[in-house]
């Protein structure tokens, strides 16, 4: 699997998790610009690493980070950002997302990690971190 189809896949497979919880809850990928008034997520992929998982580099072991931030207005505050945290742990905690490519190593997602945002322009944030893993030969 290439870094791009592992990218693919993950945000796929997010988009179809969250759509089935909040589907009238928008989605910002990467950098893209969005404005939106209500509640919010953006998603961001950060691959970080890649080595030798094995000897003779038959096995190339990639590593990264998925960032969920979770925006909500001013008016529901710290605890609906909770609520999100909750869903998007929901979506991506502990998942395998299958590779595009048959016989292939699926993306492997561990736990989530959530915390407070500072406020960005009146929205109440949080960002959950989910350390993520695959594997190509």
């Amino acid at each position: 699997m290439t870094e791009a189809e592992a990218g693919e896949a993950i945000l796929q497979f997010w988009q179809s998790a969250w759509s089935a919880l909040h589907p009238d809850i928008p989605v910002a990928y990467d950098d893209e610009v969005f404005d939106s008034r209500e509640e919010w997520v953006r998603v961001t992929i950060v691959e970080s690493d890649r080595r030798n998982g094995a000897i003779g580099g038959a096995r190339l072991v990639n590593t990264g980070t998925i960032a969920v931030e979770v925006f909500s207005s001013p008016g529901k505050g710290a605890q609906r950002t909770r609520e999100l945290a909750d869903d998007a742990r929901a979506c991506l905690e502990n998942k395998s997302i299958p590779s595009p490519t048959l016989g292939e190593e699926p993306v492997d997602v561990y736990e989530g990690s959530s915390r407070p945002r500072p406020s960005d322009g009146g929205w109440a944030q949080r960002i959950v971190t989910f350390a993520f893993r695959w594997d190509a030969t």
